[in-house]
């Protein structure tokens, strides 16, 4: 049996203080805004793809808000997700 990978995705590295990297966890900054998240997730995908690898994508961050503090929590409204095999 495989084990899963999982492979965190972030806009920047302040928005995890370092807790996944601490833990072994891989994770990807992709920098802010949803061309730059699109643009190096795409990327990073086919090079895993390449590899013959898939790892399970987790998408956190502050969704844009400048104030939130470090452990806040907000509520999403609406969720997507697709599978591409």
């Amino acid at each position: 049996m495989s084990s899963v990978r999982v492979l965190v995705v972030m806009a920047l590295e302040v928005e995890s203080q370092g807790l996944f990297r601490e833990r072994g966890v891989d994770v990807l900054y992709t920098g802010v805004g949803k061309v730059n998240a699109a643009y190096r997730l795409t990327r990073r995908l086919a090079e895993e793809r390449a590899r013959g690898a898939a790892p399970l994508v987790v998408n956190l961050g502050r969704l844009g808000a400048e104030s939130m503090r470090p452990g806040a929590s907000s509520r999403v409204a609406a969720s997507c997700s697709a599978t591409w095999t």
